[in-house]
C-alpha cells in the first residue's frame, strides 16, 4: 500500500502481525484492520495490538470478546 493513496491496511490475519508491524504501519500513516477474525482469541489479540478495526464474519462474537454488552 506504500506509494498509493491508501490509508488503511488489512493484513490477512492477526497471527502474522505484532506491535512492531502496527507501529510501522502507523508511522507510514496507515490504520490497520486485520481480516477475517472469527474467534474470540483473535479479537482479543487484535485489541492487545491496538489495531484500529477488525473485519469479522461474527460481529456478535467480536462484540462479546471485547467485553461489550449487546443492547
Amino acid at each position: 500500500a506504500v506509494g498509493t493513496k491508501a490509508t488503511w491496511g488489512s493484513p490477512a490475519c492477526v497471527a502474522g502481525i505484532d506491535a512492531a508491524y502496527v507501529t510501522q504501519a502507523r508511522s507510514l500513516g496507515f490504520k490497520i484492520a486485520p481480516y477475517t477474525l472469527d474467534t474470540a482469541a483473535e479479537i482479543k489479540r487484535a485489541k492487545a495490538l491496538g489495531v484500529d478495526a477488525v473485519i469479522t464474519d461474527d460481529p456478535t462474537m467480536a462484540y462479546k470478546a471485547l467485553g461489550k454488552k449487546l443492547k
